[in-house]
């Protein structure tokens, strides 16, 4: 009988504590409710508090032998993500895949957040910045020779020292368009990338 009053007041406890942190929950809940209908979310900024479009993200670079090498902390930003026309190709020779395709321009902005200083010449975080297809396949940029007015590119700083960004244009060429895009620099991206959606 000593036992089963021990259970049993260990089980009103238990119950008791449940229903506290329900009602801290609902509370909570209702506080930021409450919050944002009076103030409202910052503007221009996502749910997180971070400025729309900017993303913290790691970048796996791979050794001379292919290997996985370091791995390094970066701010994404896609700042705009837009339409473009086969027009704007004009003088430029596209094969019959691209002469199919939609492009689609971003301008991304990526900085090295971590403590350290990185290669790029053979590890270039733009590159893991891929464009996908409404079947969810990913492509990757393409590559301009010369200026390309409609979405100009700029050479990856390298080193990409700790605290430094850089500005480039993506030019994707996929058939039927791109619906967003997604950053896909580690394994664990490859599976669950980081996107950004088409407004």
């Amino acid at each position: 009988m000593r036992r089963q009053r021990q259970f049993d007041d260990q089980g009103r406890r238990r119950r008791h504590q449940r229903e506290r942190s329900h009602a801290r929950g609902e509370h909570e809940r209702e506080r930021r409710r409450r919050h944002q209908a009076r103030h409202g979310r910052h503007p221009g900024r996502g749910p997180d508090g971070r400025p729309a479009g900017e993303r913290l993200v790691s970048f796996q670079a791979t050794t001379s032998s292919g290997a996985s090498g370091p791995t390094y902390k970066l701010q994404v930003t896609v700042e705009s993500i837009k339409k473009g026309s086969l027009k704007d190709f004009n003088g430029i020779q596209p094969n019959a895949n691209e002469k199919a395709s939609t492009p689609y321009y971003a301008t991304v902005r990526i900085t090295n957040v971590g403590p350290t200083s990185f290669n790029t010449s053979s590890n270039d975080p733009a590159i893991s910045v891929e464009g996908v297809d409404d079947t969810g396949n990913t492509d990757t940029s393409v590559t301009s020779f010369g200026t390309f007015p409609p979405c100009p590119d700029a050479d990856t700083s390298n080193p990409l020292r700790a605290g430094q960004s850089f500005q480039t244009g993506l030019t994707y060429l996929v058939p039927g368009g791109i619906t967003k895009v997604a950053y896909t620099g580690t394994d664990a991206y490859e599976t669950s990338p980081v996107t950004w959606t088409l407004k």
